[in-house]
Formats: structure tokens, C-alpha cells, sequence
């Protein structure tokens, strides 16, 4: 239960406020929307692969931060959040099936 807050609330909504909130706000302002979305994924991906020590998950990190960072463009960082939680609780309750 604590993974499943964790993971599932607490780290999409650390994750959307810095990095779609801060980062990517500041280079689509500073630069186009293209380039801050694609930027911010780019960033968001490899600090995923980094720490989690994950590179096989790479291209879906990806995805994901390609459709959040849009998500975030057009609806806000309360639509990309609640997308990031979604991803994050469907990801915790499949590990959870493939356990138990």
C-alpha cells in the first residue's frame, strides 16, 4: 500500500510539478513548445534510466514523457498529473498480479 502511494501519487505529482511545471514552462517559454516538450522527455527518460537503472524501459519512459509533456501543453499540469498517477497505479497493480 505505502509502493502503491508512493509510486502511484506522490512521485507523479513531485515528477509533473518539477519537470512539466518548472522545466518544461521555462524552455517552451524560452524556446518553442516543440522543443520544450521534446527536451523535457528527453530529460525526464534519461533520469529514469539513470536511477532506476532501467534501460530497457527507455522507449516507453519515453512515450510516456512525449504524452505527458503534450498532455501538460494543452490541458495543464492537474490533466498531465492525473495521467502520470493513472500510468503509475496500472504499472503497481500489475506488479502486484505478477507477485501475488
Amino acid at each position: 500500500v505505502l509502493f502503491a502511494f508512493a509510486h502511484g501519487i506522490v512521485a507523479p505529482l513531485t515528477e509533473e510539478l518539477a519537470w512539466r511545471g518548472i522545466v518544461q514552462t521555462a524552455l517552451v517559454e524560452s524556446q518553442r513548445p516543440a522543443v520544450g516538450i521534446a527536451v523535457t522527455a528527453a530529460l525526464f527518460t534519461v533520469k529514469h534510466a539513470v536511477l532506476d537503472i532501467s534501460f530497457a524501459r527507455v522507449p516507453t519512459v519515453l512515450v510516456l514523457a512525449v504524452v505527458l509533456g503534450l498532455v501538460r501543453h494543452r490541458w495543464g499540469t492537474t490533466a498531465s498529473t492525473v495521467v502520470h498517477a493513472i500510468v503509475n497505479l496500472a504499472s503497481v497493480v500489475g506488479l502486484a498480479l505478477l507477485v501475488f
